[in-house]
């Protein structure tokens, strides 16, 4: 029995993402980019363009920063926005040449990143776990609530203390 076998597997996965984060930023540093950057770059380098919502929700991202992140990926001459051909009220997000390229690069760091992280396992553990994740990773999306209609009264939260928390300060138990 592990230290974290009591944890969960939620728990473990959480852990391992924050390695993986702090492995891959460490990667990145050099190369002077930020991981939401990498995030970006690498997803559009596998998928192609997307919807800018698409790739909000698929990376999740909160639409406010999808589009402050499209900005400076914009600035930078890494990605364009242009009208999607079936519906001119959205955009299509795509990499440039140049972006191409440099996601081709952060492929390459993402990837001796990784072989950090999981220096310790063996390669059939590698495969194991990749196969395991990839079960994960296709599963549906568990529903997003609706967006709020601004007419509809929204309910409010419950109070604090139903929801097992102290609505007033905790006396000490005599």
């Amino acid at each position: 029995m592990t230290e974290h076998d009591s944890a969960g597997t939620g728990w473990l996965l959480q852990v391992a993402a924050v390695r993986r984060s702090q492995f891959l930023k460490e990667a990145l540093r050099p190369h002077g980019v930020r991981p939401r950057w990498y995030g970006v770059l690498v997803t559009l380098a596998e998928s192609g363009p997307l919807p800018q919502q698409q790739l909000g929700e698929t990376l999740g991202i909160d639409r406010t920063t999808m589009v402050g992140l499209i900005d400076q990926l914009e600035e930078e001459a890494l990605l364009q926005r242009r009208r999607s051909p079936d519906d001119r009220r959205r955009y299509l997000i795509g990499l440039t040449a140049e972006g191409e390229r440099h996601a081709k690069g952060m492929l390459v760091v993402g990837s001796e990143a990784d072989a950090e992280l999981l220096a310790g396992l063996t390669p059939h553990e590698i495969r194991t776990l990749d196969e395991l994740l990839a079960r994960i990773a296709d599963q549906p999306a568990a529903p997003q609530p609706a967006e709020p209609d601004s007419a509809t009264p929204q309910p409010t939260a419950p109070p604090l203390a139903t929801l097992g928390g102290a609505a007033e300060p905790r006396r000490a138990a005599k």
